[in-house]
């Protein structure tokens, strides 16, 4: 018997079948909706990269000053967030922000994950810092080299890119690390 009558045995592959309805991503058809919820997966997802929340660790999030069209948002798409961002539970807060959270923005709300019990925060500052200042010094060095007249006019076009770029890799992971910094509080 060929391969092909026996692959043509087979159910349909998953390839031909058909894509499972989805009833909450067409929310009034509207894209602005679902714009506002990759974009806020995705700052609550790079913050906790940022802060290395381990991905299986399921943190709460509380929401602080959001507008009702957010809070609508958000209990209209709760268990998307819920499953995508890994939170164990959404709520407001009105109150001050908890020690031992990150926070960070999304439009006009803030949103604050207490992490204290998921990680060390001095331990964590402190690698932060650690690293910001590895790559403060690294940049200087970029910069002493860039900044010599006898490096530029001496050295291959390709090497001075190179250590421009290397400088700019530099400073946008020390960017993120500031950032990362900040969310703490």
């Amino acid at each position: 018997e060929s391969m092909g009558q026996h692959l043509s045995d087979k159910r349909p592959c998953l390839v031909e079948s058909q894509w499972p309805d989805i009833p909450s991503l067409t929310f009034n058809n509207d894209v602005k909706h679902v714009d506002w919820l990759k974009r806020f997966i995705s700052e609550i997802r790079s913050v906790r990269a940022d802060m290395n929340v381990p991905a299986s660790a399921r943190v709460n999030l509380q929401i602080k000053d959001a507008s009702s069209q957010t809070l609508e948002n958000i209990h209209h798409f709760k268990g998307i967030i819920e499953q995508m961002a890994r939170i164990k539970d959404i709520s407001e807060i009105q109150n001050s922000i908890p020690k031992g959270a990150i926070q960070t923005v999304v439009d006009e709300a803030t949103l604050i994950m207490p992490i204290a019990d998921i990680i060390d925060i001095d331990a964590e500052k402190q690698r932060l810092e650690k690293e910001i200042s590895k790559l403060d010094t690294n940049i200087k060095k970029f910069d002493q080299k860039l900044l010599n007249k006898q490096f530029l006019d001496n050295a291959p076009k390709e090497v001075i890119a190179e250590q421009k770029a290397r400088k700019q890799e530099a400073e946008r992971t020390r960017d993120k690390l500031n950032r990362a910094l900040q969310h703490m509080g």
